[in-house]
């Protein structure tokens, strides 16, 4: 083939070269004019005519012999002609969920006491610090219940102090009739020796009988003596028992009437409505004036609303089969459709531990750093989480799928370019692709738009197997 070219090019050039010569013939003016021949004539018409042959002849050769080579690269007409797909694997997960922006705490004050507003400090939309007073409030009735109650306890104190008092009286009186009770008890021995004596003496006549019944009623009220000391320490200790009582009793008084002096000075001090946290006020409904209710009962307004702004709470509901993914200290990134372009970087603080039966979700909180209060909260978000794996998932196309009675199967390009049916175990659906949870290694070549018809073992041709492996790496 190569000869037979340069066998053209040669002739091509011997051709090309002729006008050259006869133009050099026909300048020359030192030669004589020579007559041509019809012989000469006649043998240059034919050199001609076989130089154009040779050049025809040999293009149709060049012709035929491409021809021949793109037939041979080309596949049998029976051999089926597909397009080939590998799947993606991603070693992370992105799942994006409509979500509210909350205050990290928030907040409404109630007034704790009945009265009038004398004075309120902030307004709306002012940043405050905790233990900042807000608004003050008039309680004259208060005051007097305290005044009351302070009398009272002072009152009742001076009553357990004389209670304590006589409980000592009580103490010495009984000290003194058990005294009187050894006394008694001394005066009737006596007495009862006095009466031995005088009865051994009656007996010979050494004393009057007078005088022996004289001892004899001597001893006799020596014991109704001794009666009546004994008597009188069992009232004693009864008296005892009773001012210990009484000793309580007034304790107990005491303590009561304190306490409701400590309660009315709560009161008191919930006549300043003060701010239990740092944040900005939300809501103010406090004026000169008004009557103020103590409570939160139905119908009751807040004086003021608050909220801490400096870090944001996101919550947001996901679903069950991306709840398991989701852990504290996963990444999510947080857009706002009022500040296009703009997204805010934070993580998982947290999640209920339990997904929800009725709505078969998960609530995962995240906190949003919001030192500067660009953030609003109560607005409307969308946040991204963004989840490590411990193994990685493949996505394929949703073309690749061959939907079948016996499930979802693909069409794997062996190797040897033939054939076979996979069925596959699928997980969420993206739209125009995928996730495969069990079927596949994602190595796999897999036929693009399979078609009923194909079969296992099947031999086919992978069309423009370069352009398909940049797009199975894309």
């Amino acid at each position: 083939m190569n000869s037979l070219l340069e066998t053209t090019r040669r002739r091509t050039t011997m051709v090309m070269a002729l006008p050259t010569t006869s133009k050099k013939t026909e300048s020359s003016e030192s030669k004589p004019q020579v007559a041509e021949t019809p012989t000469g004539s006649r043998l240059r018409k034919f050199g001609w005519a076989g130089v154009i042959l040779a050049v025809l002849g040999t293009g149709a050769f060049v012709r035929q012999h491409n021809a021949s080579e793109s037939v041979a690269s080309s596949p049998d007409v029976s051999v089926r002609q597909v397009n080939v797909i590998t799947p993606h694997r991603a070693s992370s997960s992105s799942t994006t969920l409509p979500a509210t922006i909350q205050a990290y705490q928030a907040t409404d004050l109630f007034a704790r006491a009945n009265g009038y507003l004398k004075a309120w400090h902030f307004d709306i939309g002012a940043p405050v610090k905790a233990g900042q007073v807000l608004a003050e409030i008039e309680t004259p009735e208060v005051d007097q219940e305290l005044a009351q109650a302070i009398a009272l306890f002072k009152q009742g104190r001076a009553e357990h102090q004389q209670a304590i008092v006589e409980l000592d009286e009580a103490k010495s009186d009984v000290a003194l009739a058990e005294a009187n009770i050894v006394k008694a008890k001394a005066n009737v021995d006596f007495a009862v020796g006095q009466a031995k004596r005088y009865l051994a003496l009656i007996s010979s006549k050494s004393v009057a009988r007078e005088e022996y019944e004289n001892v004899v009623r001597d001893r006799d009220a020596r014991n109704a003596e001794l009666a009546s000391a004994n008597a009188e320490l069992t009232r004693r200790k009864s008296n005892l028992s009773t001012r210990e009582a009484i000793i309580e009793s007034r304790a107990a008084v005491v303590g009561n009437r304190d306490a409701n002096v400590r309660r009315l000075r709560d009161l008191t001090g919930f006549q300043k409505i003060v701010a239990p946290f740092d944040g900005i006020v939300t809501r103010r409904n406090a004026e000169v004036g008004m009557l103020v209710t103590a409570g939160s009962n139905t119908g009751t307004r807040p004086l003021f609303s608050m909220a801490q702004i400096d870090v944001l709470r996101v919550q947001a509901s996901v679903p069950q089969s991306s709840a398991v993914r989701i852990k504290a200290g996963d990444e999510a990134r947080v857009t706002i459709p009022e500040r296009p372009g703009q997204s805010f970087m934070a993580k998982v603080a947290r999640t209920a531990g339990a997904v929800e039966p009725m709505s078969r979700s998960l609530l995962v909180e995240v906190e949003l750093p919001n030192a500067d209060g660009r953030l609003l909260p109560g607005v409307y978000a969308q946040i991204r989480f963004q989840s490590s794996k411990e193994h990685a998932d493949l996505t394929i196309p949703a073309k690749t799928l061959l939907m079948q009675s016996s499930g979802p199967h693909v069409v794997i390009v062996a190797p040897d370019d033939s054939l076979r049916m996979q069925k596959v175990t699928l997980g969420r659906d993206f739209g125009v692709a995928v996730e495969v949870l069990v079927g596949l290694k994602g190595d796999e070549r897999l036929v693009v738009n399979p078609s009923d018809d194909l079969r296992d073992g099947q031999v086919v041709w992978i069309a423009d197997k370069n352009s398909q492996d940049q797009v199975a790496q894309k």
